[in-house]
């Protein structure tokens, strides 16, 4: 097996109100956020689950992707052992994450923390 290193990779890193992004010189590009949802009412039943009566805007990402890049959502339960996942993520572009119903195994109003990864191209 052969593997090369590339030693004229740029990176180019910047922070703004919508996360975190990296550009790399090979068109790859990364961006991250945290975002926090507050009183979210997750009372709707939904099989053995309840869901968020409405769905959650995650925003922007920090940079533009040249298409919908692939995305991965994970809940952070802010040390407090309360926690939501997200039920399925609607309305991504190359510029926003989208939107999506959050859901947890017991019913109550609360506010959950969520960090993003968005991979994908720039160029």
């Amino acid at each position: 097996m052969t593997s090369t290193l590339q030693t004229n990779l740029s990176i180019e890193h910047g922070t703004n109100a919508n996360g975190a992004y990296y550009k790399f010189s090979d068109g790859t590009l990364i961006c991250t956020k945290s975002i926090t949802f507050n009183n979210v009412s997750i009372t709707k039943a939904f099989g053995d689950w309840y869901e968020s009566t409405t769905t959650q805007n995650f925003g922007n990402w920090a940079h533009a992707f040249s298409a919908v890049p692939s995305a991965v959502i994970q809940n952070n339960s802010m040390g407090n052992g309360k926690y939501a996942d997200v039920e399925m993520l609607s309305y991504a572009t190359a510029t926003a994450i989208g939107t999506a119903f959050l859901m947890r195994p017991t019913s109550g109003t609360q506010n959950c923390s969520f960090h993003v990864i968005g991979i994908g191209r720039w160029k």
